[in-house]
This record gives C-alpha cells, sequence and structure tokens, in this order.
C-alpha cells in the first residue's frame, strides 16, 4: 500500500510555528539557534519565499537599518567580528605557509626540468610571495589608522555634532579636518589596495604561465612513463624465456634423478648455481647455462632501472599534478579571502568618511539658511543619533583584532 504524499506546509504556517517557538524578544544568537531546528520541507519554503521578498515600507526599511546599526553594539555581534578578524588573519598565514610549500615544489621542478623563456618559476613566485608579505604589512599599518578613524566618528565626531555647546563654524570645522584625515587614509589604502590588485594580475599571468609549461611537462612525462612501462613488459617476457630455457636444460639433464628437490630448486633464485653445479661435475659445457644466467642477470637489472625510472616519472607527474592544483587553489580561493579583508578595510574608512561628508552638508546648510541644526532630515544620521547605535565602534574592534593578529604573523613570514 503506497502512502500518500503530504503536502509541504505553507510560508505562514512555517513563521507562525517558528515564532511560536523562539518568542516575541529572541536575540539573533537565539533565532540563529532555532533555525537548526527546522525540517528539510520547512527550509526550502522560507528559501523558496525568499526569492520574492515582500516589499518593505519606508518606515520598516528605516527600522531595519536601525536594528542592524543597534546590533553592532551587541555582544553576540562583537564575537562575531572577533571571529571574523580571527579568520582573517588565518588566511594570512595559510596563504604564506602556501607560498613557502609552493616555492619548494617548484624549485624541486626548476632542477628537473628545462626553464620557459621568463625563467626559473621558484624566483618568481618569491617575487610574488614578497610583494604579498608587504600588502599583509601594510594592511595591519592601514587597519590600525582607519580603527582610530572610526572611532573617532562614534566617539568624538557625533557628540561634537550634537552638541548643544559647540558652535556651527566649530562643527564644520572639526568635520572638515575629520575629512581631511581620511584623505591621508584614502591614499594609503588606495595604495595597498592597487598594490594587491596588481599582485592577483600578476600572479594570475603567473599561474596561468605555469599551467601550460606544466600540462606539456607532464604530457611528456606521461608519453615516457607510458614507453617505460612497456619496456618493462618486455623484459617482464625476456626474463620469463630465459628463466623457462634454464629449467628446460636443467630439468633434462637431471630427469633421471631421485632428489626432485634438484629440479624444484632449478625454478628458482637459485637455478643457475644449482645448473652450473651440475654442469661443472658432470663435466658438460657451462657456455649455455652462463649465457642465460649473464642475460638473466642483465634482464632483471635493467627491469630494476626500468622500475625506478616509472616510479620518479609518477613521482614527477603527481608533483606537477599537485604544484598545478596548489597555484589554482591560491589564485582562486586563497588570496581572495584576503581579498575580501582588504575590501572590508576599504568600505570602513569610505562609509565613515561619506557619513561625514553628509553630517557636513547638513551643517552648511543650517548655517547658509540659519535654520536650526535637524540631524533626523538624514536618515544616515538619524540612525546615528539613535541611542546605543556605535556602527563604527564595532567595526574599529574588528580591526584591531585583525592588525594585532597579523603583527604576530608578519614576525614569523
Amino acid at each position: 500500500m503506497s502512502v500518500p504524499d503530504v503536502p509541504p506546509p505553507s510560508y505562514d504556517e512555517v513563521v507562525s510555528s517558528f515564532n511560536t517557538k523562539v518568542g516575541p524578544n529572541a536575540s539573533p544568537t537565539e533565532l540563529l539557534a532555532a533555525a537548526s531546528s527546522l525540517s528539510e520541507a520547512e527550509k526550502s519554503v522560507l528559501i523558496d519565499a525568499a526569492k520574492n521578498p515582500a516589499t518593505l515600507t519606508d518606515e520598516e526599511k528605516k527600522k531595519f537599518a536601525v536594528g542592524a546599526a543597534m546590533s553592532f553594539s551587541q555582544p553576540e555581534t562583537v564575537a562575531a567580528l572577533q571571529e571574523s578578524a580571527a579568520l582573517a588573519t588565518q588566511a594570512v598565514r595559510a596563504i604564506d605557509d602556501m607560498f613557502v610549500s609552493l616555492t619548494q615544489e617548484l624549485t624541486t621542478l626548476d632542477q628537473k626540468y628545462t626553464s620557459p623563456v621568463d625563467g626559473p618559476f621558484a624566483p618568481r613566485l618569491t617575487v610574488f610571495a614578497t610583494k604579498y608579505r608587504e600588502t599583509v604589512r601594510k594592511s595591519r599599518e592601514v587597519a590600525v589608522e582607519i580603527a582610530v578613524h572610526a572611532e573617532s566618528f562614534d566617539k568624538v565626531l557625533k557628540q561634537v555634532v550634537q552638541s548643544p555647546n559647540v558652535t556651527l563654524d566649530q562643527k564644520i570645522g572639526y568635520t572638515d579636518g575629520y575629512i581631511q584625515q581620511a584623505e591621508e587614509i584614502k591614499g594609503k589604502s588606495e595604495a595597498m589596495e592597487k598594490g594587491f590588485h596588481d599582485l592577483k594580475d600578476g600572479f594570475a599571468v603567473f599561474t596561468g604561465s605555469f599551467q601550460n609549461w606544466a600540462a606539456d611537462k607532464k604530457a611528456q612525462d606521461e608519453e615516457r612513463l607510458k614507453n617505460v612501462m612497456n619496456e618493462i613488459n618486455r623484459l617482464n617476457d625476456k626474463i620469463r624465456d630465459i628463466t623457462i630455457s634454464l629449467y628446460t636444460f636443467g630439468a633434462i639433464a637431471a630427469f633421471s634423478l631421485p632428489v626432485t628437490g634438484v629440479i624444484a630448486a632449478m625454478s628458482g633464485p637459485a637455478a643457475p648455481f644449482v645448473i652450473l653445479g651440475g654442469c661443472i661435475v658432470a663435466g658438460i659445457s657451462v657456455a649455455i647455462v652462463v649465457g642465460l644466467a649473464a642475460g638473466l642477470t642483465a634482464a632483471k637489472n635493467e627491469k630494476g632501472d626500468r622500475e625506478k625510472e616509472a616510479a620518479n616519472l609518477r613521482k614527477d607527474i603527481e608533483m606537477i599534478a599537485s604544484t598545478q592544483a596548489n597555484l589554482k587553489t591560491l589564485a582562486e580561493n586563497d588570496l581572495k579571502i584576503f581579498s575580501d579583508n582588504i575590501s572590508v578595510l576599504v568600505k570602513t574608512w569610505t562609509h565613515c568618511t561619506a557619513d561625514a561628508v553628509e553630517v557636513r552638508k547638513l551643517l552648511v546648510d543650517a548655517k547658509q539658511t540659519g535654520l536650526p541644526l535637524n540631524l533626523k532630515t538624514s536618515l544616515v544620521w538619524e540612525i546615528h543619533t539613535t541611542s546605543a547605535v556605535n556602527v563604527y565602534n564595532g567595526m574599529a574592534k574588528y580591526l584591531r583584532a585583525y592588525a594585532q593578529d597579523v603583527i604576530s604573523v608578519n614576525d614569523i613570514v
């Protein structure tokens, strides 16, 4: 008897059930923990609903922005930012370790193979590793400067702008100074960002050239391995034929012997010695046996050499493939993670500055019109002046954690 299909729950049913579980005042941590209890069917319903999200009203958008901004002051968000900073510095170390291991691999390949027109790979990779470490050093320094700049937004600029004891001219003057400081950071930040993008672009070209070179070398080694394996098969046939000849010769001579163990020994490694011993005592010519024994030894030695050659070729092919994969991972994954961290640095000072420029406009407008300063005419500043909103102070903690951890990495690399 077949089991009837159970229809999936509706969106409203899933939402109602989830809200009942978490209650009205759940924190983000509690909500995420509760999300793990959702069934696969419930998750599918919510994922499908997200493809066509409901349109928010202006008031809902404002409340969302305020809530998101307030979260930066919550312990769980601070902890998440600290964890993110730790992951960023782990990426810094992982990339450096990858440069070290790749340099060793490329040095080995440079010694084994003819270098391309552009020269050996290992010294060229070292240039990229040096540029990367310089970018890490600069990112640490810029992170500290941006952290100070971000903290002063929440701790000083906001207080100055809102203070009734500071004149409009003084507020404009302080805001101008804040923006000017951002311009100085901008120069360092953009230089760091450009240096990193140049590094990524150059490394992509380097990786591409290695992949092309490696593909050719790997194909050559695979063809050589194929030929060596054919040679090993030929030698196996030769060894078998010589062994059969030795056994046949000895068995015929010893056929009438009552000692069957002698005949058995003639098929093993001791065959030449047993047969020669019999020939010498019997006064039979040893020339044939000596020739067969010499041929057998030579064939076995040659087979051993070819097997070593095959093993080395396999090792070389594996090393080329491993280096190809590691370079691809470094170019497409690891450097991307570090790029995301560079992006956080740049975006933090950019948004700080943009918000300062916006409040300066409000200050200048108030001075020119003679009307009282009203920060709530700007959604950005309405959010910033909401109690418990300290977005940039939260980001500063992330930047300081990153800079502090990167110091220990730079001491080693």
